[in-house]
Protein backbone atom coordinates (compact mmCIF):
# COMPACT_ATOMS: atom_id res chain seq x y z
CA UNK A 1 0.00 0.00 0.00
CA UNK A 2 1.44 3.29 -0.98
CA UNK A 3 0.65 5.95 1.71
CA UNK A 4 1.21 8.98 -1.13
CA UNK A 5 -1.70 7.84 -2.90
CA UNK A 6 -5.37 8.84 -2.88
CA UNK A 7 -7.26 5.18 -1.75
CA UNK A 8 -10.55 4.89 -2.69
CA UNK A 9 -12.67 2.34 -2.05
CA UNK A 10 -15.98 1.62 -4.25
CA UNK A 11 -19.04 -0.79 -2.47
CA UNK A 12 -21.55 -2.67 -4.53
CA UNK A 13 -23.52 -5.06 -2.93
CA UNK A 14 -23.15 -8.08 -5.85
CA UNK A 15 -21.19 -8.36 -9.52
CA UNK A 16 -24.61 -9.81 -10.63
CA UNK A 17 -25.34 -8.04 -14.87
CA UNK A 18 -26.71 -4.84 -14.93
CA UNK A 19 -25.95 -1.39 -15.40
CA UNK A 20 -24.86 -0.38 -12.12
CA UNK A 21 -22.20 -3.48 -12.00
CA UNK A 22 -20.86 -2.60 -15.11
CA UNK A 23 -19.89 1.36 -14.48
CA UNK A 24 -18.47 0.25 -11.17
CA UNK A 25 -16.58 -1.76 -13.23
CA UNK A 26 -15.03 0.33 -15.78
CA UNK A 27 -14.77 3.30 -13.18
CA UNK A 28 -12.70 0.47 -11.44
CA UNK A 29 -10.54 -0.15 -14.50
CA UNK A 30 -10.14 3.40 -14.92
CA UNK A 31 -8.51 4.37 -11.93
CA UNK A 32 -6.28 1.43 -11.34
CA UNK A 33 -4.30 3.03 -13.97
CA UNK A 34 -3.65 6.14 -12.45
CA UNK A 35 -0.29 6.39 -10.59
CA UNK A 36 -2.29 9.11 -8.28
CA UNK A 37 -4.58 6.82 -7.20
CA UNK A 38 -4.63 2.92 -5.78
CA UNK A 39 -8.61 1.57 -5.87
CA UNK A 40 -10.66 -1.00 -4.50
CA UNK A 41 -13.50 -2.84 -5.32
CA UNK A 42 -15.58 -4.45 -2.41
CA UNK A 43 -19.08 -6.74 -2.98
CA UNK A 44 -21.20 -8.10 -0.01
CA UNK A 45 -22.12 -11.34 -1.87
CA UNK A 46 -19.42 -13.27 -3.55
CA UNK A 47 -20.69 -13.50 -7.27
CA UNK A 48 -19.32 -11.95 -10.14
CA UNK A 49 -20.74 -12.52 -13.82
CA UNK A 50 -17.79 -10.13 -14.72
CA UNK A 51 -14.78 -12.36 -13.54
CA UNK A 52 -12.89 -11.08 -17.31
CA UNK A 53 -13.36 -7.26 -16.42
CA UNK A 54 -12.42 -7.23 -13.01
CA UNK A 55 -9.32 -8.60 -13.26
CA UNK A 56 -7.16 -6.01 -13.16
CA UNK A 57 -7.73 -4.82 -10.10
CA UNK A 58 -8.11 -5.88 -6.52
CA UNK A 59 -11.64 -6.89 -5.92
CA UNK A 60 -12.51 -8.20 -2.53
CA UNK A 61 -16.08 -9.77 -0.73
CA UNK A 62 -16.80 -9.01 2.40
CA UNK A 63 -20.34 -10.65 3.82
CA UNK A 64 -22.50 -7.54 5.47
CA UNK A 65 -26.22 -6.09 5.46
CA UNK A 66 -28.42 -3.95 7.79
CA UNK A 67 -31.85 -4.50 7.81
CA UNK A 68 -33.82 -1.99 9.12
CA UNK A 69 -36.76 -2.59 11.93
CA UNK A 70 -39.58 -0.44 12.72
CA UNK A 71 -40.42 -2.47 15.72
CA UNK A 72 -36.46 -1.65 17.23
CA UNK A 73 -35.31 -5.29 15.52
CA UNK A 74 -33.16 -3.66 13.30
CA UNK A 75 -30.62 -6.55 11.91
CA UNK A 76 -26.90 -5.68 11.99
CA UNK A 77 -24.08 -7.39 10.52
CA UNK A 78 -20.93 -4.75 9.70
CA UNK A 79 -18.08 -6.31 11.88
CA UNK A 80 -15.90 -7.51 9.39
CA UNK A 81 -16.63 -4.84 7.36
CA UNK A 82 -15.72 -1.84 9.82
CA UNK A 83 -12.41 -4.05 10.39
CA UNK A 84 -11.80 -4.06 6.81
CA UNK A 85 -12.43 -0.42 6.32
CA UNK A 86 -9.72 -0.03 9.00
CA UNK A 87 -7.23 -2.01 7.42
CA UNK A 88 -7.35 -0.42 4.15
CA UNK A 89 -7.92 2.90 5.33
CA UNK A 90 -9.43 4.50 2.64
CA UNK A 91 -9.25 8.65 1.85
CA UNK A 92 -13.23 7.78 -0.49
CA UNK A 93 -15.70 5.57 -0.21
CA UNK A 94 -17.69 5.54 -3.08
CA UNK A 95 -20.60 3.28 -2.69
CA UNK A 96 -23.53 2.38 -5.51
CA UNK A 97 -27.16 1.31 -5.14
CA UNK A 98 -29.04 1.90 -1.92
CA UNK A 99 -28.27 -1.19 -0.41
CA UNK A 100 -24.40 -0.24 -0.13
CA UNK A 101 -25.22 3.35 1.08
CA UNK A 102 -27.17 2.04 4.50
CA UNK A 103 -24.61 -0.36 4.86
CA UNK A 104 -21.61 1.29 4.78
CA UNK A 105 -22.71 4.52 6.38
CA UNK A 106 -24.01 2.77 9.71
CA UNK A 107 -21.61 3.38 11.31
CA UNK A 108 -19.33 6.24 9.81
CA UNK A 109 -15.39 6.48 10.42
CA UNK A 110 -13.74 9.62 10.45
CA UNK A 111 -11.24 11.23 8.32
CA UNK A 112 -13.14 9.45 5.17
CA UNK A 113 -15.15 11.31 2.24
CA UNK A 114 -18.56 9.10 1.29
CA UNK A 115 -19.64 9.40 -1.86
CA UNK A 116 -23.25 8.25 -2.92
CA UNK A 117 -23.58 7.33 -7.13
CA UNK A 118 -27.23 7.73 -8.05
CA UNK A 119 -27.93 5.34 -10.47
CA UNK A 120 -31.44 5.41 -10.26
CA UNK A 121 -34.61 7.66 -8.91
CA UNK A 122 -33.75 5.75 -5.66
CA UNK A 123 -37.51 4.78 -4.35
CA UNK A 124 -35.97 4.80 -0.59
CA UNK A 125 -34.85 9.02 -0.65
CA UNK A 126 -38.86 9.59 -2.11
CA UNK A 127 -39.50 12.82 0.47
CA UNK A 128 -43.22 12.43 0.28
CA UNK A 129 -45.62 9.58 -0.99
CA UNK A 130 -49.15 9.61 -2.46
CA UNK A 131 -51.77 7.07 -0.74
CA UNK A 132 -52.80 7.22 3.14
CA UNK A 133 -50.16 8.37 5.43
CA UNK A 134 -51.06 5.95 7.93
CA UNK A 135 -50.50 2.84 5.98
CA UNK A 136 -47.79 0.40 7.04
CA UNK A 137 -46.29 0.50 3.37
CA UNK A 138 -46.26 4.89 3.93
CA UNK A 139 -44.30 4.39 7.43
CA UNK A 140 -41.92 2.09 7.02
CA UNK A 141 -41.07 4.57 3.77
CA UNK A 142 -41.25 7.62 6.08
CA UNK A 143 -39.17 5.64 8.84
CA UNK A 144 -36.23 4.67 6.09
CA UNK A 145 -36.46 7.98 4.37
CA UNK A 146 -35.66 9.32 7.97
CA UNK A 147 -33.06 6.63 8.52
CA UNK A 148 -30.70 6.99 5.38
CA UNK A 149 -31.05 11.14 6.13
CA UNK A 150 -29.76 11.02 8.97
CA UNK A 151 -26.84 8.23 8.04
CA UNK A 152 -26.04 10.93 5.12
CA UNK A 153 -25.76 13.71 7.46
CA UNK A 154 -23.43 11.82 9.70
CA UNK A 155 -21.80 10.49 7.05
CA UNK A 156 -21.43 14.31 5.53
CA UNK A 157 -22.20 12.51 2.42
CA UNK A 158 -21.48 13.76 -1.27
CA UNK A 159 -23.60 12.57 -4.29
CA UNK A 160 -23.09 12.04 -8.14
CA UNK A 161 -25.83 12.51 -10.37
CA UNK A 162 -25.67 10.86 -13.71
CA UNK A 163 -28.54 12.48 -15.79
CA UNK A 164 -30.31 15.74 -15.59
CA UNK A 165 -33.18 13.61 -14.28
CA UNK A 166 -31.92 12.25 -11.41
CA UNK A 167 -30.21 15.60 -10.32
CA UNK A 168 -33.42 17.07 -10.38
CA UNK A 169 -34.83 14.35 -8.27
CA UNK A 170 -31.94 13.93 -5.87
CA UNK A 171 -32.09 17.92 -5.36
CA UNK A 172 -35.70 17.95 -4.78
CA UNK A 173 -35.91 14.80 -2.07
CA UNK A 174 -32.61 15.61 -0.36
CA UNK A 175 -32.65 19.62 -0.31
CA UNK A 176 -29.91 19.45 2.47
CA UNK A 177 -27.60 18.39 0.46
CA UNK A 178 -27.93 20.44 -2.73
CA UNK A 179 -24.76 22.29 -2.10
CA UNK A 180 -22.96 18.41 -2.37
CA UNK A 181 -24.25 16.97 -5.45
CA UNK A 182 -22.49 16.51 -8.37
CA UNK A 183 -23.80 16.01 -11.88
CA UNK A 184 -21.44 13.91 -13.78
CA UNK A 185 -23.05 11.75 -16.87
CA UNK A 186 -22.24 7.77 -16.75
CA UNK A 187 -19.45 6.40 -19.26
CA UNK A 188 -18.59 3.99 -21.29
CA UNK A 189 -14.98 2.40 -22.62
CA UNK A 190 -16.13 3.50 -25.88
CA UNK A 191 -13.22 1.58 -27.67
CA UNK A 192 -14.16 -1.77 -26.56
CA UNK A 193 -17.66 -1.15 -29.00
CA UNK A 194 -16.71 1.33 -31.88
CA UNK A 195 -14.40 -0.59 -34.50
CA UNK A 196 -14.09 3.04 -36.36
CA UNK A 197 -15.64 1.70 -39.64
CA UNK A 198 -18.93 3.52 -41.28
CA UNK A 199 -21.78 1.40 -41.54
CA UNK A 200 -24.37 1.01 -44.23
CA UNK A 201 -27.71 -1.03 -44.61
CA UNK A 202 -29.21 -2.76 -47.23
CA UNK A 203 -33.05 -2.85 -47.00
CA UNK A 204 -33.23 -5.61 -49.18
CA UNK A 205 -31.50 -7.81 -46.60
CA UNK A 206 -32.55 -9.21 -43.33
CA UNK A 207 -32.85 -6.39 -41.12
CA UNK A 208 -31.20 -7.27 -37.58
CA UNK A 209 -31.81 -5.39 -34.83
CA UNK A 210 -30.79 -6.31 -31.02
CA UNK A 211 -32.52 -5.25 -27.62
CA UNK A 212 -30.01 -5.30 -24.20
CA UNK A 213 -30.86 -5.52 -20.67
CA UNK A 214 -32.69 -7.70 -17.69
CA UNK A 215 -36.16 -8.78 -18.88
CA UNK A 216 -38.30 -7.92 -16.32
CA UNK A 217 -41.53 -4.83 -16.35
CA UNK A 218 -39.42 -1.70 -16.38
CA UNK A 219 -37.29 -3.34 -19.49
CA UNK A 220 -40.49 -3.82 -21.41
CA UNK A 221 -40.05 -6.39 -23.71
CA UNK A 222 -43.31 -7.25 -23.93
CA UNK A 223 -43.62 -3.89 -25.94
CA UNK A 224 -40.70 -4.89 -28.23
CA UNK A 225 -42.98 -8.93 -29.10
CA UNK A 226 -45.68 -6.45 -30.43
CA UNK A 227 -43.63 -4.18 -32.12
CA UNK A 228 -41.93 -6.88 -33.63
CA UNK A 229 -46.01 -8.26 -34.49
CA UNK A 230 -46.65 -4.89 -36.53
CA UNK A 231 -43.12 -5.42 -38.65
CA UNK A 232 -43.91 -8.52 -39.77
CA UNK A 233 -47.89 -7.52 -40.24
CA UNK A 234 -45.85 -5.19 -42.98
CA UNK A 235 -43.49 -7.48 -44.66
CA UNK A 236 -40.51 -5.96 -43.32
CA UNK A 237 -37.82 -9.03 -43.27
CA UNK A 238 -35.96 -8.87 -39.93
CA UNK A 239 -34.74 -10.44 -36.84
CA UNK A 240 -34.82 -9.51 -33.21
CA UNK A 241 -32.03 -10.60 -30.44
CA UNK A 242 -33.36 -9.88 -26.90
CA UNK A 243 -29.99 -10.60 -25.11
CA UNK A 244 -30.71 -10.60 -20.85
CA UNK A 245 -32.77 -12.44 -18.41
CA UNK A 246 -34.77 -11.83 -15.78
CA UNK A 247 -37.99 -12.07 -13.65
CA UNK A 248 -40.35 -11.88 -16.91
CA UNK A 249 -38.21 -14.35 -19.39
CA UNK A 250 -40.88 -17.23 -19.70
CA UNK A 251 -43.47 -14.55 -19.63
CA UNK A 252 -42.07 -12.77 -22.88
CA UNK A 253 -41.34 -15.94 -24.38
CA UNK A 254 -44.79 -17.16 -23.94
CA UNK A 255 -45.79 -13.91 -26.08
CA UNK A 256 -43.84 -15.02 -28.83
CA UNK A 257 -44.95 -18.24 -29.03
CA UNK A 258 -48.56 -16.96 -28.86
CA UNK A 259 -47.68 -14.29 -31.45
CA UNK A 260 -46.28 -17.32 -33.54
CA UNK A 261 -42.58 -15.06 -33.50
CA UNK A 262 -40.13 -17.59 -33.22
CA UNK A 263 -38.84 -16.72 -36.73
CA UNK A 264 -38.03 -13.78 -36.43
CA UNK A 265 -37.18 -13.10 -32.30
CA UNK A 266 -34.68 -15.09 -29.86
CA UNK A 267 -34.02 -14.98 -26.66
CA UNK A 268 -30.80 -15.26 -25.80
CA UNK A 269 -29.96 -14.87 -22.14
CA UNK A 270 -27.12 -13.09 -20.30
CA UNK A 271 -24.11 -12.89 -22.54
CA UNK A 272 -20.55 -12.06 -22.07
CA UNK A 273 -20.09 -11.14 -25.79
CA UNK A 274 -22.33 -7.99 -26.20
CA UNK A 275 -19.74 -5.86 -27.61
CA UNK A 276 -19.72 -8.39 -30.30
CA UNK A 277 -23.10 -9.04 -30.95
CA UNK A 278 -23.92 -5.25 -30.77
CA UNK A 279 -21.58 -5.28 -34.13
CA UNK A 280 -23.11 -7.92 -35.92
CA UNK A 281 -26.37 -5.98 -36.07
CA UNK A 282 -28.40 -2.92 -37.71
CA UNK A 283 -30.61 -1.30 -35.21
CA UNK A 284 -30.73 -0.85 -30.94
CA UNK A 285 -34.26 -1.32 -29.81
CA UNK A 286 -35.03 -0.11 -26.44
CA UNK A 287 -38.41 -0.07 -24.49
CA UNK A 288 -37.86 0.69 -21.33
CA UNK A 289 -41.06 2.99 -19.53
CA UNK A 290 -38.12 4.02 -17.19
CA UNK A 291 -34.26 4.70 -17.68
CA UNK A 292 -32.01 6.28 -15.15
CA UNK A 293 -29.26 7.15 -17.61
CA UNK A 294 -28.93 4.61 -20.61
CA UNK A 295 -25.21 3.00 -20.87
CA UNK A 296 -26.26 0.27 -23.09
CA UNK A 297 -27.85 2.99 -25.50
CA UNK A 298 -23.86 4.16 -25.37
CA UNK A 299 -22.66 1.06 -25.78
CA UNK A 300 -24.85 0.70 -29.31
CA UNK A 301 -24.28 4.29 -30.81
CA UNK A 302 -20.40 3.37 -30.05
CA UNK A 303 -20.86 0.37 -32.16
CA UNK A 304 -22.82 2.54 -34.62
CA UNK A 305 -26.27 1.70 -34.15
CA UNK A 306 -29.59 4.14 -34.33
CA UNK A 307 -31.59 3.72 -31.56
CA UNK A 308 -35.34 3.37 -31.44
CA UNK A 309 -36.27 3.91 -28.03
CA UNK A 310 -39.17 4.78 -25.59
CA UNK A 311 -38.92 8.34 -23.52
CA UNK A 312 -37.49 6.73 -20.38
CA UNK A 313 -36.65 10.55 -18.88
CA UNK A 314 -33.04 9.86 -18.02
CA UNK A 315 -31.91 8.92 -21.76
CA UNK A 316 -33.52 12.28 -23.27
CA UNK A 317 -30.19 13.75 -22.83
CA UNK A 318 -28.38 10.79 -24.70
CA UNK A 319 -30.96 10.80 -27.79
CA UNK A 320 -31.21 13.44 -30.35
CA UNK A 321 -34.12 12.67 -31.97
CA UNK A 322 -33.92 12.02 -35.83
CA UNK A 323 -30.12 12.84 -35.26
CA UNK A 324 -28.99 9.70 -34.09
CA UNK A 325 -32.35 7.71 -33.76
CA UNK A 326 -35.51 7.94 -32.83
CA UNK A 327 -37.16 8.72 -28.85
CA UNK A 328 -40.69 8.27 -28.68
CA UNK A 329 -42.94 9.04 -26.23
CA UNK A 330 -45.40 6.81 -26.07
CA UNK A 331 -46.13 3.08 -26.30
CA UNK A 332 -47.14 2.57 -29.84
CA UNK A 333 -45.87 -0.42 -31.38
CA UNK A 334 -47.21 1.01 -35.46
CA UNK A 335 -45.05 4.82 -34.56
CA UNK A 336 -41.96 2.48 -33.70
CA UNK A 337 -42.32 0.03 -36.54
CA UNK A 338 -43.22 3.52 -38.76
CA UNK A 339 -39.48 5.00 -37.30
CA UNK A 340 -37.45 1.62 -37.74
CA UNK A 341 -39.13 1.62 -41.35
CA UNK A 342 -37.76 4.67 -41.80
CA UNK A 343 -34.46 4.15 -41.16
CA UNK A 344 -34.11 1.13 -43.56
CA UNK A 345 -35.54 2.23 -46.21
CA UNK A 346 -33.05 5.51 -46.55
CA UNK A 347 -29.10 4.75 -47.21
CA UNK A 348 -28.53 7.96 -46.18
CA UNK A 349 -30.40 8.45 -43.15
CA UNK A 350 -28.89 4.83 -41.82
CA UNK A 351 -25.52 6.28 -42.43
CA UNK A 352 -26.11 9.73 -40.90
CA UNK A 353 -27.78 8.62 -38.20
CA UNK A 354 -24.95 5.46 -37.98
CA UNK A 355 -22.33 8.52 -37.80
CA UNK A 356 -24.02 10.36 -35.16
CA UNK A 357 -24.90 7.81 -33.14
CA UNK A 358 -20.27 6.86 -32.70
CA UNK A 359 -20.10 11.23 -32.25
CA UNK A 360 -22.51 10.90 -29.46
CA UNK A 361 -20.93 8.34 -27.64
CA UNK A 362 -17.21 9.39 -27.83
CA UNK A 363 -18.73 12.26 -25.60
CA UNK A 364 -19.28 10.09 -22.75
CA UNK A 365 -15.81 8.03 -23.02
CA UNK A 366 -14.66 6.78 -19.76
CA UNK A 367 -10.88 8.37 -20.14
CA UNK A 368 -12.58 12.00 -19.84
CA UNK A 369 -15.10 10.81 -17.44
CA UNK A 370 -12.56 9.81 -14.72
CA UNK A 371 -10.86 12.76 -14.97
CA UNK A 372 -13.90 14.91 -14.01
CA UNK A 373 -14.69 12.35 -11.49
CA UNK A 374 -10.79 12.62 -9.45
CA UNK A 375 -11.35 16.04 -9.78
CA UNK A 376 -14.59 16.25 -7.87
CA UNK A 377 -12.66 13.96 -5.64
CA UNK A 378 -9.99 16.34 -5.46
CA UNK A 379 -12.06 19.31 -4.54
CA UNK A 380 -13.97 17.50 -2.12
CA UNK A 381 -10.95 16.47 -0.02
CA UNK A 382 -9.17 19.47 -0.14
CA UNK A 383 -12.59 21.15 1.21
CA UNK A 384 -12.58 18.30 3.86
CA UNK A 385 -9.51 19.26 4.88
CA UNK A 386 -7.48 15.81 3.28
CA UNK A 387 -3.75 15.45 2.82
CA UNK A 388 -4.09 14.06 -0.39
CA UNK A 389 -4.77 16.21 -3.56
Amino acid sequence: MNKNRTRILHVIPTLRKGGAERIVLDICNELSRHTSVEVRLLTFIDENEYSQVSKNFRHDVVPASVSPSLSGKTRVNISRLNEYIQGYKPDIIHSHLFEADLVTRWEPLPGICYFSHAHCNTPEILKTRPGNIFSKKTLIAKYVYSLINKKYKQSNNYFITISHDSDDYYRMNLPDFNSRIFYLPNAINVSSFDQGEARKIDKLKLLRMISVGSINERKNQLFQVEIASELKKRGVKFHLDILGNGSMFDTVKKKIEEGNLGNEISLLGNRDDVNEQLLAHDIFLHTAVYEPFGLVILEAMAAGLPVVCLDGKGNREIMNNGCNGFILSSQDYCNFAEKITEIIDGQDLYSRMSHNARLTARSYDIGPYIEKLIGIYSDVMKKTGNKHC
